[in-house]
């Protein structure tokens, strides 16, 4: 048991170091300015669309109120 959570803990530190350098080596080379705000906005913007039409926060909301005025107005 103890190797086993020494393995999941050396992966976790492994992934947060080279997360770490991945980071230094995009602001090296994008900067800090518009192009490097562009990139990462472009990276961030599928997973929003995921999380909010695929995961279901999206029909959550919407469908209550399209039944709601779907239901005082009709199909018109």
């Amino acid at each position: 048991m103890l190797g086993r959570i020494f393995t999941v803990g050396g992966f976790t530190l492994l992934s947060r170091l080279t997360g770490f350098a991945r980071d230094i080596m995009l602001a090296a080379i994008l900067g800090a300015g518009p192009v490097a705000d562009a990139f990462f906005v472009a990276l961030r913007l599928p997973n929003h669309f995921r999380a909010i039409f695929a995961e279901g926060a999206f029909n959550a909301a919407f469908v209550p109120a399209y039944t709601h005025v779907h239901g005082e107005r009709g199909a018109a």
